[in-house]
């Protein structure tokens, strides 16, 4: 009965799926209840004519958003992340260039996509031209 209906129906099913995936884009749904107002890129550009600003860059591999206070976890799992969160700024929607981790900190310090870093299997290392942030 319900293969049935979906066999009917999926051209429908498959347009409202691309629907939401496409409105969720455009409209910043905020489903990790943080009520803090979203930035646009205008407010990062002002941060850089503020000289009291101190910027510190925590790296975590394979640690999920959803176990943290912060993104909404109800244990205690992360207090000194969860205050660090809730005064500084939080970047709710961001994405990683792979999921193997030494494509994506190869990405992180140079900027580029593992296709143009060189990176995309073990035995590659980024290139000595590459300009990295240290």
């Amino acid at each position: 009965m319900i293969l049935d209906r979906l066999r009917r129906h999926w051209l429908w099913l498959a347009a409202a799926a691309l629907l939401v995936a496409f409105l969720s884009t455009v409209i910043d749904i905020r489903l990790d209840g943080d009520p803090r107002p979203v930035g646009d890129a205008d407010d990062i550009e002002a941060l850089a004519r503020r000289s009291d600003l101190n910027v510190l860059f925590i790296l975590i591999d394979t640690l999920r958003a959803d176990r943290l206070g912060s993104w909404g976890y109800a244990r205690d799992t992360s207090p000194l992340l969860d205050r660090l969160a809730a005064t500084g700024i939080r970047f709710a929607r961001h994405m990683s260039q792979s999921s193997w981790t030494k494509c994506s900190m190869a990405s992180l310090w140079t900027g580029l996509r593992p296709a143009r870093s060189g990176v995309t299997r073990f035995d590659h290392v980024v290139s000595p031209e590459a300009k990295m942030p240290a």
